[in-house]
């Protein structure tokens, strides 16, 4: 995780400076953040009611109803990886009740995940954006390398 931290960091051009040097000093910004900033803003009411049945962008408003079902499923996936993704006490500072059958349905969840996911193609494992943002990090990767060689 944490690597996956420094990662993104890097393709968002977070100068490393700025971020956690180590993983100790990960989890205390993290705790921190929980315990001095986090709240349960409007933006974070609205995100977490989008759970319960999100809209599918897709759908026409008038036909959402008849896609009802997905929508519900979609949600509760939804609600699993956030929920999932948080600590404890986050998640109480924002108010999601989380269950051990909540814990479980993300273990299964990630466990299909993990069996399938080298199998779809990395095109459709990432959103459009940070798909790019990859490549893009990816490619200014290899010609810092190139670059590297090529003085030594």
């Amino acid at each position: 995780l944490y690597g996956e931290l420094l990662q993104l960091g890097d393709i968002l051009r977070i100068p490393r400076r700025v971020m956690p040097a180590t993983v100790p000093e990960y989890w205390d910004y993290y705790h921190a953040m929980v315990r001095d900033t986090l709240k349960r803003t409007e933006i974070a009411e609205v995100l977490l009611q989008m759970m319960e049945a999100p809209l599918l962008p897709l759908v026409p408003r008038r036909l959402q109803l008849l896609v009802w079902p997905e929508r519900k499923l979609l949600g509760h996936l939804l609600f699993l990886q956030l929920g999932g993704g948080l600590t404890a006490d986050a998640r109480e500072k924002l108010g999601i009740n989380w269950t051990r059958g909540n814990d479980a349905e993300l273990r299964t969840l990630m466990a299909v995940a993990r069996s399938t996911r080298d199998r779809v193609p990395e095109r459709l494992r990432y959103a459009p954006i940070a798909y790019h943002a990859r490549r893009h990090a990816d490619a200014v990767a290899t010609i810092r390398a190139r670059a590297t060689k090529q003085v030594a």
